[in-house]
């Protein structure tokens, strides 16, 4: 009995400390700024002006595939072989898209200014990406991260 007691108090923090570094995964350091302080006026109140219909969607994932899945993986989870060794890591896009944080203006603002107002490793895509081809990726992370072209 002596020896189950510090055993299950050693399993219980190491949970904890798992779950601890799940969460800081999967809540990037930018939510907080948005949160506190909403956007930068360029990014605030954007709306995504492209329907979300099969070839804006597939459009998106072909974008997403070329520059996004290396360090955020496949199907978003941030688990892409380039982002292995980064810190932070990347961000597990499929938990956050489904969030109350994954607005269009935030996404649009993340996309566009990667990783430079918190000093991660995330690329700045305004000067890579179009605006319409930034709005694609976006349709694309709503869509779930769909393999075959949306209906």
């Amino acid at each position: 009995m002596s020896r189950i007691i510090p055993a299950i108090a050693a399993l219980l923090a190491a949970s904890l400390f798992l779950a601890a570094g799940q969460a800081e995964a999967r809540n990037p350091l930018r939510h907080r700024p948005y949160m506190m302080y909403g956007l930068p006026a360029p990014y605030a109140g954007k709306v995504n002006p492209l329907p979300a219909d099969a070839a804006n969607i597939a459009a998106g994932g072909a974008l997403y595939r070329e520059h996004c899945v290396s360090c955020h993986g496949a199907s978003g989870r941030g688990d892409g072989e380039a982002g292995r060794d980064l810190n932070p890591p990347p961000a597990d896009i499929a938990f956050i898209i489904g969030r109350p944080v994954a607005t269009d203006e935030f996404l649009f603002w993340t996309i566009s200014e990667g990783g430079e107002p918190l000093k991660t490793d995330m690329p700045v895509f305004k000067d890579v990406l179009s605006e319409k081809e930034r709005w694609q990726v976006i349709l694309y992370l709503g869509a779930g991260f769909p393999t075959q072209p949306a209906e």
